[in-house]
């Protein structure tokens, strides 16, 4: 995912940035409820460690630690 942050003005004041995640897991046709419940869980597992990978790099921004 690109993202950016701006002022109020619509100015660039940090970015563009990207934060990504992936994750391999085997599918098994004749499991298919379970599977969609697993594939469910390690959806919002990955869009948990992007939205904190966001959030930590805003934080280093804030701080000045930011490259």
């Amino acid at each position: 995912m690109a993202f950016d942050l701006r002022n109020a003005d619509g100015e660039v004041v940090f970015g563009p940035r990207t934060a990504s995640a992936s994750r391999i897991y085997a599918f098994d046709p004749n499991s298919i409820i379970a599977k969609q419940d697993e594939e469910n869980l390690i959806y919002l597992e990955l869009l948990d460690n992007v939205v904190g990978q966001v959030f930590r790099q805003l934080r280093r921004a804030q701080t000045g630690l930011a490259p």
